[in-house]
């Protein structure tokens, strides 16, 4: 009896493997997880697994429906990124104690409806003042360019 007990104990039993093409896509689209992983946590066989999305997409038309299906709900078009965009802009300015309030400033200045010229914080400002100082010389070297072309 115990050699059959410890028979049983060594034999692998197998389980059926669902594969959950859904779950798959959750975790690589709305979670951002490597493919890999995501396929072995998703019930795929790691033959599978190592082929890459790439495979699966072409070989496989019931998950590349799945997950075209998938991705087109999560992308955002613009007409509807936009008004979430400006919200948080406004939200971001009409609070006084935020810490990103110059940021929104110079994001909502770089909009087409103000039309106003707001100049990036992190620009060096000496650029702009270096060439202003050095406006002969910048004309002289275009004069030359230009004789040069007529030749």
């Amino acid at each position: 009896m115990s050699d059959e007990s410890a028979s049983r104990a060594i034999e692998p039993v197998s389980t059926p493997v669902t594969r959950d093409a859904h779950l798959l896509c959750t975790l690589i689209l709305k979670d951002g997880k490597p493919f890999y992983g995501s396929a072995l946590q998703a019930g795929y066989p790691r033959s599978i697994a190592r082929k890459g999305l790439k495979y699966l997409l072409g070989s496989n038309a019931e998950f590349a429906s799945i997950y075209k299906h998938e991705s087109s709900r999560l992308l955002l078009n613009a007409e509807k990124l936009r008004p979430l965009a400006l919200k948080a802009l406004y939200d971001e300015l009409s609070n006084p104690r935020s810490s990103q309030r110059m940021k929104a400033v110079e994001l909502t200045g770089r909009l087409k409806e103000l039309d106003m010229w707001v100049r990036n914080i992190d620009t060096a400002v000496g650029v702009f003042v270096a060439l202003g100082e050095r406006k002969e010389a910048i004309t002289q070297q275009a004069e030359v360019i230009d004789a040069y072309q007529d030749q």
